[in-house]
């Protein structure tokens, strides 16, 4: 069954923060998302993000209380300049999933793959079993994604829409860019007999293209704004999740 995360990128101008939070945990989110941007990206977003080590380090504490777990799944993407130096800070407060966009060293790829390691050593990352992750736009993948070449990271994140807080449409055609992605993972793993490798797709999903995207391959599914706008959440999750 795929596993449905929640952005606190993807409010819009419905709540802050905080109460999506509640929010999402109250409908029963599996996990949180948050993009950490720096900067101003490509849609215009201004930083410096408010989602610092320490108020990522309050979400996990709270998500853990909330939900009476010893660890509750909180991913971040960290678009910021050289986003290895800061994954140390957000896995030391308590992220359990480091995303590395793909624009952010598109201009050395291989230097940034012989830097992962380092962040594997750090007792944090191999002591709770944390994960690196690396996402990509559609056009990214189809232009230089080749699964062998990033194996090295635990998993791919699928930017299904435009950059902009998870507030804009999927882009046409997402669940063949995803298939294309599954179709290389399940090649590695017939070459070589075990392959651990995820699949998250975030941006622009609803409850009409989530079931498409499913089948094409996702193993996550990290909702935004159409969740908030729902009028029956916990139905909204539990819907995206057996479709």
């Amino acid at each position: 069954m795929v596993k449905v995360y929640v952005s606190l990128n993807g409010i819009d101008d419905l709540m802050g923060a905080g109460p999506a939070l509640d929010a999402a945990l109250a409908a029963g989110a599996d996990g949180i998302h948050i993009d950490v941007i720096e900067g101003r990206d490509a849609a215009g977003i201004a930083g410096p993000s408010p989602f610092t080590p320490d108020y990522v380090a309050e979400v996990v504490s709270y998500a853990m209380y909330t939900r009476d777990s010893l660890d509750f799944p909180v991913e971040v993407s960290l678009f910021v300049d050289d986003p290895l130096r800061l994954a140390e800070e957000y896995i030391q407060a308590g992220a359990s999933r480091i995303s590395i966009p793909y624009q952010t060293f598109s201009s050395d790829p291989e230097g940034m793959l012989k830097r992962l390691p380092m962040v594997r050593q750090q007792k944090e990352f191999a002591a709770k079993s944390r994960k690196i992750g690396l996402s990509f736009s559609a056009s990214e993948i189809k232009d230089n994604f080749r699964i062998e070449r990033y194996s090295t990271a635990d998993y791919i994140t699928v930017v299904a829409s435009g950059p902009g807080y998870d507030l804009t449409p999927a882009v046409v055609g997402i669940d063949d860019v995803v298939r294309d992605v599954y179709s290389q993972r399940a090649k590695v793993k017939a070459k070589y007999g075990w392959f651990e490798f995820g699949i998250t797709v975030q941006g622009g999903i609803t409850h009409v293209n989530a079931a498409t995207i499913k089948r094409a391959g996702a193993d996550i599914l990290v909702l935004g704004r159409d969740f908030y706008r729902s009028k029956a959440r916990p139905a909204y999750i539990e819907s995206v999740r057996r479709v």
